[in-house]
């Protein structure tokens, strides 16, 4: 069962992923500028303040993932086998009971990581980024 905390760490390092491959294009000059970022979240209640943060940063997450891919696509960056990285989407979850609510974040959130390792695969091997 997902957490709050987990969920919110993981928007966190989404976000933090994200950042890191926008800096990578920054700096092969494919981009000019390097999207704003979402603030860290660090909710410490359940109620509806934290998650309406924790929705709009899903939004931007997945608003940045896509961009990704797009740029991408716009250089034909794929991987190995030829496959292109693949877009994400978010639509505010519709369930009852806060247990419900976080669970459907996790599927989500494994989702978003995959394409997130995608991205970052096919940055590695088309010379982008350098293996930490």
């Amino acid at each position: 069962m997902a957490t709050l905390n987990s969920v919110t760490t993981r928007l966190n390092a989404g976000s933090v992923n994200t950042q890191a491959l926008f800096t990578a294009l920054q700096k092969m000059a494919l981009i000019d500028s390097v999207p704003d970022t979402q603030s860290l979240l660090t909710p410490t209640e359940y109620n509806d303040v934290a998650f309406l943060n924790i929705e709009n940063a899903f939004y931007l997450l997945k608003n940045n993932i896509n961009y990704l891919v797009r740029i991408s696509g716009q250089y034909k960056l794929v991987d190995l086998m030829g496959d292109k990285p693949v877009g994400v989407s978010f639509f505010s979850i519709n369930e009852s009971g806060v247990s419900a609510v976080l669970d459907s974040y996790d599927a989500k959130l494994n989702e978003f990581e995959t394409a997130i390792n995608k991205l970052t695969e096919i940055f590695k091997l088309n010379g982008f980024m350098e293996d930490k």
